[in-house]
């Protein structure tokens, strides 16, 4: 959620219920088309059933735009905004189908319900009231009157949280949450009127002037939100309010530095309030402070308020235990999170991750990403960026460009990118990685290489960014240790391409005389084979490919020592030969001098194309030098390699069960 708030518990979560049926009254002047409403109506439920919810919500928003306020759309949209988890959208229908029926039933204590989940327990008071009031014979009035009777045990604590006292206490706590309610709906000048008209009533609310500062934030004005947490902050240093607010601009505007300091700020305060615990983990979170948000939690605990958090805080202390490597603490927290709401999606999005094969888990996020980058500039790039909308028109360069003219635009994607790397959601993490690897920038590239090297996001993500970092030069050619499969194994990088093209080019005859030898040579037909080279060599004296397939005619005859004298001669005539550098390799790590073999076996790791069996053969030749120099996991990692691009190759079963034995 976006806006401040105080917090109480009530473990109700029933009331934030789907609309029957039946139709809501039909108001009038919606045009002559309405016999269409029921048919689209009948589409929607449809597509509900199948759980095609994405289809369903794209019907009726394009129905609610052409009958804006009609009540059978709202509550089309209520209902959808329901089967999906959106509590807030879910709450913004529900106000606006209450505005248009205020005698619906289902409108009203689908309203009350959608306050109680979203954390509004005076605004969920006077709803709840209101139905009670307006049908106190409904067959669900007895369960509304003991939610106000709960509400009404909680409201005391929830009050002199906000410092709010007499009469007007519970109206004033009300319009602090509709200024909440109109910040995460996007609605931000409504917001900043509400909160404006709360401190006329209460100066000393300085939730009030949170909502202020973060509408302006929302809206785009970062100067203004910064210069508004500031300023209150001159005239009350103590105010975590306004300081975990200046945090959070501080960081997501570019500043991080800046936004530390302020932390370690935030760290001394010693005011035990549940909020204060709240907005420190909250900040803390942004920051990637792990052990900073386990404090405070611990502090709410000692204190004695933790039955007062919200959900919110038990996820992001649930975030940090995972980060740091405890499952099981952070899967207990999440569940005492959804203990507290059913239908708080960010603990049971976390569950959902933690579901998955661990290969293809995201990780543990706090927020969504529209929490860390606004909507506005969201939808700029996606708009834009090739990584979101792309186009056969569109050449890697303009990608690129369009990527570094966003950078440029927004130059707090600098912090933003390795953050969101590191901590962000599923989609966060995508956003930022589409934008580094098209970006291009040293600062991105660099990035994209400290996430191929940690241990957040899926695997093939960071196995794909480490390809860009390796083609890029910031991640050289070889063995690197990356966390796959949760585990950190040695890996193989390598920045080129494997082909089945020719490398020699030959004349016809000499290309017929070499295509029968090689067939020969899988015979294992080592006469046969050396008369054919023979005869190609008289005409090509010097091709080294046919010096080497001569060598490995007399090795099949047992004329080893010429065939190594051969090579040897091959590699000192033709030092750029693969082949004979790689068998020349093989004779170092067999006679042990193994600086030698992997001084001529490196630079053939800098080679942009590779063909097919040459490649099998530098990968045979890694495997036995990671033996001989006794580094098992390494020479599992080049079979693991071999497997890949040459499946079928014929020494795989050999390695396997000579590394098995090890």
């Amino acid at each position: 959620m976006q806006g401040s708030y105080s917090t109480t518990t009530i473990n109700t979560n029933s009331y934030m219920s789907k609309k029957n049926r039946n139709p809501a009254p039909r108001a009038k002047g919606f045009g002559s088309n309405l016999e269409s409403i029921p048919t689209i109506l009948a589409k929607l439920e449809a597509l509900v059933e199948r759980q095609q919810l994405a289809a369903a919500l794209e019907l009726i928003q394009s129905l609610e735009e052409r009958y804006p306020n009609h009540p059978d759309a709202l509550e089309g949209l209520a209902n959808t905004y329901y089967e999906l988890g959106d509590t807030i959208r879910y709450e913004w229908a529900c106000s606006r189908l209450v505005a248009v029926a205020p005698n619906s039933v289902n409108a009203a204590i689908g309203l009350a319900g959608a306050y109680l989940t979203n954390y509004r327990p005076a605004l969920a008071m006077g709803a709840f009231r209101s139905f009670v009031e307006t049908w106190p014979d409904h067959e669900r009035a007895p369960d509304a009157r003991e939610v106000v009777a709960e509400l009404e045990t909680k409201l005391g604590p929830y009050l002199a949280e906000m410092g709010l006292e007499g009469p007007e206490a519970i109206s004033v706590a009300a319009l602090h949450e509709k200024a909440i309610s109109l910040l995460d709906w996007g609605q931000y000048q409504e917001a900043r009127a509400v909160a404006e008209e709360v401190l006329a009533r209460c100066p000393q609310m300085d939730g009030a002037h949170h909502n202020i500062s973060l509408s302006y934030w929302l809206d785009g004005d970062t100067q203004q939100a910064i210069a508004i947490c500031e300023r209150f902050l001159a005239e009350n240093p103590e105010n975590y309010n306004a300081l975990g607010n200046l945090i959070r601009f501080l960081f997501l505007s570019g500043n991080p530095e800046a936004a530390k300091q302020r932390a370690e700020q935030f760290k001394s305060l010693k005011v035990e309030k549940i909020n204060l615990f709240v907005k420190q983990a909250e900040s803390f979170s942004y920051l990637g402070d792990d052990e900073g948000v386990l404090a405070a939690f611990a502090a709410a605990e000692t204190s004695g308020r933790l039955d007062l958090a919200p959900p919110l805080l038990f996820h992001l202390a649930a975030v940090a235990q995972m980060r740091l490597g405890r499952q099981a603490e952070a899967k207990a927290l999440w569940e005492q999170a959804l203990d507290l709401s059913d239908s708080f999606s960010l603990a049971e999005q976390n569950l959902n991750d933690l579901r998955q094969i661990i290969s293809d888990r995201y990780g543990a996020f706090a927020f969504p990403l529209q929490q860390w980058v606004r909507q506005k500039t969201l939808d700029e790039l996606r708009l834009s960026l090739a990584a979101f909308n792309p186009r056969e028109s569109e050449s890697p360069e303009d990608q690129t460009k369009i990527a570094q003219e966003y950078l440029s635009a927004h130059p707090e994607m600098l912090t933003l990118v390795p953050a969101l790397l590191d901590r962000g959601s599923p989609s966060g993490r995508d956003f930022a990685f589409y934008l580094a690897r098209h970006a291009q920038t040293p600062e991105m590239l660099a990035a994209l290489r400290d996430f191929a090297l940690s241990d957040r996001g899926p695997d093939a993500m960071r196995h794909e960014a480490a390809q860009v970092a390796n083609r890029a030069g910031l991640l050289p050619a070889g063995t690197v240790r990356m966390w796959m499969q949760g585990k950190w194994r040695e890996l193989i990088l390598l920045g080129m391409e494997i082909h089945a093209e020719p490398t020699i080019q030959h004349s016809k005859p000499v290309k017929n005389l070499l295509g029968e030898a090689i067939e020969n040579l899988r015979e294992e037909e080592g006469a046969k084979a050396e008369k054919l080279l023979q005869q190609a060599l008289k005409i090509e004296p010097d091709a080294p490919d046919l010096l080497y397939n001569l060598a490995n005619a007399w090795d099949l005859q047992e004329r080893h020592q010429e065939a190594k004298e051969l090579i040897e001669q091959i590699h000192q005539r033709h030092p750029d030969y693969t082949f004979a550098a790689i068998s020349v390799a093989q004779m170092h790590i067999k006679s042990g001098d193994l600086e030698t073999a992997r001084n001529l076996l490196q630079p053939i790791l800098s080679k942009s194309r590779m063909h097919t069996v040459e490649f099998s053969l530098f990968c045979t030749a890694q495997i036995q030098f990671y033996l001989a120099d006794r580094k098992p996991e390494s020479a599992s990692a080049w079979l693991n390699l071999l497997r890949q691009t040459n499946p079928n190759y014929p020494t795989i079963d050999y390695w396997e069960k000579r590394l098995s034995k090890i």
